[in-house]
Order: C-alpha cells, then structure tokens, then sequence
C-alpha cells in the first residue's frame, strides 16, 4: 500500500530525495517492486528477487546508505540475511522482529455507544487538520512518540529527513491534531493513501492528558474522518504494546499479518 501511495502521488520516476523505485523481472514479468530510499521498503513474494534487492542495496551502499527497514516478516529475514551475507555484520541498533499490522475495514468502526465514556469529552472532541502555526507542537510531538516507542531520537538519527518529512505531511494535510486551550492532547499522521486504503502512523497522547480516553476519543474520530474516503485503515503496534493493541481492537481493528522492523547504527555505514 505504501509503494502504491507513492506512485499514485509521483508516479514511479521519483524525486531524487525520494529514493529510486526498482522492479524485479524473472522472465520479462514484474515479480517485485523495490523502494531504494534511507527507509527500505519492498512487495515481492519470491525470495529469489528479495535476495537480489538486497545485493542492489549493498552494491549502492556508499550513495544511498540505509537506515531503516520496515516490511512484511516473510520479506524482511531473507532481505536482511543477505544483505549481511554481502555486507558482514549490519550494526543494527534495533529489530522490531513482529510487528502486529492491523486493519479497520469501513463499516467495521465501533459505535461511541460502545465505548467507556468520560462526561463530557465528546462534546470537547475536535479532531482536525494540523496548521502550519502548529509545526513546533508537531515536532516535538512527532519526537517523542519515536523516542518513547523506539528509544531512538529521530533528530539525531536522521534530522533533516525526520524535519522534511514532517513538513511534507504538514503542507499535504495528513497531520491531525485535537487541541484544547492551545496544548495537543492527541496527534495522528497519515503516511500513506490510496483510495482504497490509509496508513496511520505516529498515534499519541501526551503523557499528561493520559487516563481520560483522549487517545480512544482521537483515533475514532480520526477513523470516522478517514473512512469517509477510503475503505480501510492500517496500522503497526508494537507486540509490546498490549495497551495500543487494546485501544485499536476496541474500535474494530484486526490483526491481519507481522511486520519487521530494522533500524542502523548509522546510515554512514561502511
């Protein structure tokens, strides 16, 4: 879904900063689509092409080094096994080894009925697009839900991609902030769509406006927005995560494939 996001939005000659879009063709027939970006992503079901990415990856190391890997489990180990096998041993600072991916379909979504109620925070909802006034309050956000969920700071990892990345889902419309007396209480992106499905990505309360719902409150009114022009919604939790995973099966979600997730040392590599 991310790969087709991307082409729907660039097509597949993308911008240099984007990265280069590769396809694997065993007998003349595309068989495996390949994002080569500081973020890896890949669609390809036959380990043979996965294995041949990889080697792509390590032969343009120097150009294009890699920071993260986030794909299906079933791609990821033979992806990641190889490019050691190229490469020697990878310096990966963490591996999200299962990742829940999970998917609300519409007319899935929960009622409000059904869920616990707080007096009066519905009425006090009010979800809606992120200003540009509001880019302060999205980076630190968007800084925090990464360190307190990775243990990694986006700023330092990767600042001027973390910074423009932000801002392209800032000018795009894809930030989404409830805000009360001018403080966030919740915040949600979208980091991928198509007209058949969204991806969610950077859900979060922060820690002092925990424990009223505000986090139930924003996703439902944040799936009540976006199932109005698509027909799913996706997400990753981390396995850890049994009080995300609560909340998202609570609105409807379903668990429905793993996702593994490697983030590098240094992008510098060697």
């Amino acid at each position: 879904m991310y790969l087709r996001g991307l082409v729907w939005k660039l097509g597949v000659c993308l911008p240099d900063a984007t990265g280069r879009l590769l396809g694997w063709f065993p007998d003349n027939e595309l068989a495996g689509i390949f994002l080569h970006s500081p973020v890896v992503v890949m669609s390809c079901e036959r380990e043979e092409g996965i294995r041949a990415f990889a080697r792509e990856v390590h032969a343009d190391w120097r150009r294009m080094p890699t920071g993260q890997v986030l794909t299906p489990r079933s791609m990821g180990v033979p992806f990641l096994d190889e490019l050691e096998r190229e490469r020697g041993p990878l310096g990966i600072r963490l591996l999200r080894d299962r990742m829940p991916v999970m998917r609300l379909e519409r007319g899935q979504l929960v009622s409000r009925g059904t869920l616990p109620a707080t007096p009066g925070l519905w009425n006090r909802a009010s979800l809606r697009r992120a200003e540009q006034r509001e880019f302060g309050v999205l980076r630190e956000a968007c800084r925090n839900v990464t360190v307190e969920e990775l243990g990694i700071d986006p700023e330092a990892f990767d600042g001027p991609g973390f910074l423009a990345a932000l801002r392209r889902r800032l000018r795009s419309g894809r930030e989404y902030v409830w805000m009360e007396a001018g403080r966030l209480v919740f915040r949600a992106a979208v980091s991928a769509a198509t007209p058949e499905a969204v991806l969610v990505e950077g859900v979060y309360t922060p820690p002092s406006e925990r424990g009223e719902r505000r986090g139930t409150y924003g996703m439902h009114e944040l799936c009540k927005l976006l199932l109005e022009q698509h027909r799913s919604i996706v997400l990753f939790v981390g396995q850890e995560n049994a009080r995300a995973i609560r909340l998202y099966e609570r609105l409807g979600f379903v668990a429905f494939d793993e996702y593994q997730a490697a983030y590098f040392e240094s992008r510098r590599g060697r």
